[in-house]
C-alpha cells in the first residue's frame, strides 16, 4: 500500500472464497446486531449471505490473474479477533473489500 511501512501485513480477499467464519462486513454494517436473532447459527448464517454478496457482486468481475502491478483501490472491514486471547495476534490483518477499483 502507498505511504505504508508498518508491522503488520495487510492481506485483501479477491480470491473465490471467503473464509466461513469471516464475519468483518457483517460486523461492521452498524444494523445487524445479535440480539435481532433467536438463534446464533441464524446470525452465523447472515455473515456467510453477506460474503456471498460480496464475492458476486464485488469480486465477481475481477481477474485475479492480472492484479499484480495494478493499483487496487478499495473499501472493506476486518476483524481483531480478541475474545479470550490473553495476547492479541496484529501480525497480519485481511480485510474484505466492499468496495474495489482496479487501476493502471
Amino acid at each position: 500500500m502507498d505511504g505504508y511501512d508498518g508491522l503488520i501485513k495487510v492481506l485483501i480477499y479477491v480470491g473465490t472464497r471467503i473464509p466461513s467464519d469471516e464475519t468483518s462486513v457483517r460486523d461492521a454494517v452498524g444494523f445487524i446486531s445479535f440480539g435481532d436473532f433467536k438463534e446464533k447459527k441464524e446470525y452465523g448464517k447472515v455473515s456467510s449471505e453477506i460474503n456471498k454478496r460480496v464475492l458476486s457482486e464485488v469480486l465477481g468481475g475481477v481477474d485475479t490473474s492480472s492484479l499484480m502491478g495494478k493499483t487496487i483501490t478499495f473499501k472493506g472491514a476486518f476483524n481483531i479477533r480478541t475474545f479470550n486471547l490473553i495476547q492479541i495476534d496484529l501480525k497480519e490483518i485481511k480485510i474484505v473489500p466492499v468496495e474495489i477499483e482496479l487501476g493502471d
